[in-house]
C-alpha cells in the first residue's frame, strides 16, 4: 500500500499540528481561549475541505496526545464533548441494512446495558456509555471506507503517530513523568495515568510490529522499526509492567506469524536483543527493577481487590444484580469501604453490569476472530495486546476512547484481511 501523493502534504501539516501540542519543540504555557479556538479551525478545516472521512482519525489523534500528553491541552479531554461531532458525521446511518455494515451484537448489547443499568441504579451516565456511542457512529462511518487502502493505512499510522509523540516525551520529558528515587522511595509523578498511558503508547508498537513483520519496503521498515524501539524504550521508562506485558505477548504473535523469510526474523531478533541488553545497561530499567523486586502485593495489590470485588458480587447481589449488575457507581464501592478500581475489565463488566455485560463484553475479543480469521496472526496478536491489557486495566469501564477505537482498528483489520482472502478466493475460482 502506498500513500497518493495528493495526500503527502495534508499529512505534513498534521504532523506539525500534532507535534505543536507537545512540549518537544514548543512550550506555550497555558493558551488562552482564542489560541486553542484558532487550533481547533486549523485541524478540522483543512480536513473538512479535503475528505471528511478523514476527520475521526485527525480529532482521535490530537485528542489522544492532549489527553495523555502535557497537563496543558488544546483539545477538550472531556469524551462527552465529542459525542455530538461523531453523531453528526455519522448521521443518519446510510446502510443499516447492508449486510457488512451489521452492527457487532456486543456493543450494541453493552451500549443500552450501560446505559439503563445506571440510569436505574444511580441516574447517572458515565464515559463508558458516550465511549459505546461514538464507537458505533466511528463503526457506521468508517466501515464503508473498508476497502480503501489508503484511509487503512493513514488509520494505523496514526495510531503509531500517537504512540511516537506520547513516547518521545516519556523519554524526552521523563523527569515530568517519574520522580527521583532513593533506596526506599520510588515512585512514578505523572500528569496522565501511567499504566493507561503505557497501555495507548503499547497500541502504536503493536501496529509497528504488525507493519514491520510484513513484506514492505526498506524505507518504512527503518520507520517503523524506529517506533517499534522507541515504544518499548518508552514502555521500559514508564514502568507499566502490564503494558509491557501485553505488548511482549501481542509482538511474539505477530513476529511468529509475520509473513518475512526467517533469516530475517533472525536480523529484527538479533537487533531487539541487542536493545534491549543496551536498555538493561543504562538507568531506563531502575524503576521498573524497583517495582518487580518490591512488589509484595501480587500485582500491587491486585489478586486482593480482585476476590473482596467478587465475593460482594457473588454474596450480595440479587437475581436481578447477578444478571445485570450493580451499575458503575456501585459497583467500585463493592467490596470496600470507599470507591476502589477493579484493575480488571473483564471484573468490572462483571460487578457493574452482570453476566449479561460480562458475556457480551466476552464477546468483543472473539468478535474479530471468528471465521478463518482464528488462524490470522495479525489480528490474533492485536486481539491478545488489548485482552492483557483488560485482564490487569479497567480501560473499557472506565471510559478510555483510545482502547475503543483499538478495538475498532482491529475489527477494521480482520474485515480487512477477509476482504483480502475473498478477493484471492474470487480470483482463484476465475
Amino acid at each position: 500500500m502506498k500513500i497518493k501523493n495528493s495526500y503527502k502534504i495534508l499529512i505534513i501539516y498534521y504532523l506539525f499540528l500534532l507535534v505543536l501540542e507537545t512540549p518537544l519543540l514548543l512550550n506555550v504555557g497555558i493558551p488562552s481561549t482564542v489560541f486553542r479556538i484558532v487550533y481547533m479551525i486549523l485541524l478540522i478545516a483543512p480536513v473538512l475541505i479535503f475528505d471528511k472521512s478523514y476527520l475521526p482519525i485527525v480529532v482521535i489523534a490530537s485528542y489522544s496526545i492532549s489527553k495523555f500528553g502535557t497537563a496543558v491541552t488544546f483539545m477538550p479531554t472531556d469524551v462527552l464533548y465529542y459525542v455530538p461531532l461523531f453523531i453528526l458525521l455519522a448521521f443518519p446511518f446510510k446502510g443499516l441494512k447492508e449486510g457488512n455494515r451489521t452492527l457487532p451484537l456486543p456493543v450494541f448489547i453493552l451500549c443500552v446495558c450501560v446505559l439503563f443499568v445506571d440510569l436505574y441504579s444511580t441516574q447517572t451516565i458515565h464515559d463508558l456509555f458516550w465511549c459505546f456511542l461514538i464507537l458505533i457512529t466511528l463503526f457506521f462511518y468508517c466501515l464503508p471506507k473498508i476497502k480503501d487502502e489508503t484511509y487503512f493505512l493513514l488509520f494505523s499510522h496514526s495510531l503509531i503517530v500517537i504512540s511516537f509523540i506520547l513516547s518521545l516525551e516519556m523519554i524526552l520529558a521523563g523527569d515530568q513523568y517519574i520522580e527521583g528515587y532513593g533506596y526506599s522511595d520510588m515512585e512514578r509523578v505523572m500528569w496522565a495515568d501511567p499504566n493507561y498511558l503505557g497501555g495507548v503508547i503499547g497500541m502504536g508498537g503493536m501496529i509497528a510490529a504488525l507493519l514491520l513483520f510484513q513484506n514492505n519496503n526498506s524505507t518504512l521498515k527503518i520507520f517503523l522499526g524506529i517506533a517499534l524501539l522507541i515504544a518499548i524504550t518508552a514502555l521500559v521508562r514508564n514502568a507499566s509492567r502490564g503494558a509491557l506485558l501485553a505488548i511482549i505477548s501481542g509482538v511474539s504473535i505477530l513476529f511468529l506469524g509475520g509473513k518475512l523469510k526467517l533469516w530475517k526474523k533472525i536480523i529484527i531478533l538479533a537487533v531487539m536483543t541487542a536493545f534491549i541488553y543496551i536498555l538493561y545497561n543504562s538507568s531506563y530499567f531502575d524503576l521498573l527493577e524497583y517495582r518487580l523486586e518490591n512488589d509484595t502485593g501480587g500485582g500491587s495489590g491486585r489478586i486482593g481487590i480482585w476476590m473482596n470485588k467478587w465475593n460482594a458480587y457473588i454474596n450480595n447481589s440479587s437475581i436481578f444484580q447477578l444478571l445485570f449488575g450493580m451499575g458503575y457507581d456501585n459497583g467500585y464501592k463493592a467490596g470496600f469501604s470507599y470507591n476502589r478500581a477493579f484493575h480488571n475489565d473483564f471484573l468490572a463488566f462483571l460487578v457493574d453490569y452482570g453476566l449479561v455485560g460480562f458475556i457480551a463484553f466476552l464477546s468483543l475479543f472473539f468478535y474479530p476472530l471468528k471465521g478463518f480469521l482464528f488462524k490470522n496472526k495479525a489480528v490474533l496478536g492485536c486481539v491478545v495486546y488489548l485482552f492483557v491489557n483488560c485482564m490487569l486495566l479497567e480501560p473499557f469501564s472506565l471510559g478510555v476512547l483510545q482502547y475503543y477505537v483499538f478495538w475498532l482498528y482491529i475489527f477494521y483489520l480482520a474485515m480487512y484481511y477477509k476482504g483480502k482472502h475473498n478477493s484471492y478466493d474470487n480470483k482463484c475460482r476465475v
